[in-house]
């Protein structure tokens, strides 16, 4: 998702990164200053700045027979759609006052729908058979990343205010699975097939794609951020010569690739966040009992969110200054963690899925 900040007279919004599902990201650049000793009249820093929380999410049976899109702000609940739809929602952002949350309506694969909503209020991108995974605003046009498919195969897509833009041509099964727009530049972040039983990671700038991998494994790009002239994906891969088929989690800085996990478990990573020069990333890893934690990386350094008593997962990932928050969840509950410290969404119900992030400085 697309890394900069949007300022107006009373807020700053910062963009998460995101995931497969389906996450949006932020960048933070530090401000150094010079000055000599007698000036320094307090060494103590400041307190991070106030941030409000924002969280998509979805309230249903998890096999989305009856689910209803919703976000939190702050932890309070905002549904979007009544409790008589099939509907989900996956990634959420915020531009100036505007609330975006991004889902799919309906699924049935004939007739399913993409639909976002701004401040509650639905707009249906008319293209059938699509599947939304992610989001990007700037100024006033509107970006959702996703995927068409049918009984044979899928394609690679996004939307710039409701028409598509084909990154694939359906000859070969293609995913796009995030969205990030900087400047005049748009950044999709997926896979596509090579012709084999492989997929290769790759990301679009604008149409054109942008090679990750070569095909002798199975590799995913999951998020994209853009940090100046960098430009960070996380996914993931799977190489049975190396690992038996355990699927290793990783990230691309600029095309060179970075092994978070050592192939000796399964671990997935799912969405990106740059802060100055560290990076973090979003993902879960299995343990020796074949539960899933939820976990980050700092600078490929590991941090564990769950203890693997129950499954868990971490879905999106955003950094404000030294305050790390990742959205996921925790056994049942939804929640986020805020550096490591968990908060609860669920409000006592066990139907809720929290999948994207967002921070907007007060």
């Amino acid at each position: 998702m697309k890394q900069q900040f949007f300022l107006s007279s009373a807020k700053r919004t910062i963009r998460p990164g995101v995931s497969l599902p389906y996450l949006f990201v932020f960048l933070f650049m530090p401000v150094l200053f010079s000055c000599s000793k007698s000036n320094v009249t307090n060494t103590t820093p400041p307190p991070p700045p106030v941030v409000d929380v924002y969280v998509s999410g979805t309230q249903g049976d998890g096999l989305f027979t009856s689910s209803v899109a919703m976000y939190w702000k702050n932890g309070v609940p905002v549904m979007l759609s009544a409790n008589t739809t099939t509907e989900r929602s996956c990634a959420i952002t915020v531009s100036g006052s505007d609330i975006y949350v991004v889902g799919t309506a309906s699924f049935n694969p004939d007739s399913s729908l993409i639909k976002y909503w701004k401040n509650g209020t639905p707009v249906y991108i008319q293209d059938p058979s699509c599947f939304a995974t992610g989001i990007a605003v700037s100024g006033s046009d509107v970006y959702v990343s996703g995927t068409w498919a049918n009984a044979s195969s899928e394609k690679a897509k996004y939307w710039k205010n409701g028409v598509a833009v084909d990154l694939s041509d359906g000859t070969t099964t293609a995913y796009a699975n995030a969205i990030t727009v900087v400047g005049n530049d748009v950044y999709v972040a997926g896979s596509e097939s090579s012709g084999t039983n492989n997929s290769v990671a790759k990301y679009w700038k604008n149409g054109v794609p942008v090679i990750l991998s070569d095909g002798t494994k199975s590799e995913s790009a999951n998020a994209i951020t853009v940090s100046g002239q960098d430009i960070y994906v996380s996914g993931s891969a799977s190489d049975p010569q190396l690992t038996n088929g355990i699927s290793i989690a990783k990230y691309w800085k600029n095309g060179v690739p970075v092994n978070l996990s050592d192939g000796s478990k399964n671990a997935n990573a799912t969405s990106i966040s740059i802060s100055g020069t560290d990076v973090y990333v979003a993902g879960n890893e299995m343990n020796s009992s074949n539960i899933w934690i939820a976990k980050y990386w700092k600078n490929g350094n590991p941090v564990n969110l769950t203890d693997g008593s129950s499954q868990s997962n971490a879905n999106s990932i955003a950094v404000n200054a030294s305050e790390v928050y990742v959205a996921g969840n925790a056994g049942t509950a939804s929640c986020y963690w805020l550096n490591n410290k968990l908060f609860d969404l669920s409000q006592g119900t066990t139907d809720k899925r929290a999948n994207c992030v967002f921070l907007v400085k007060q």
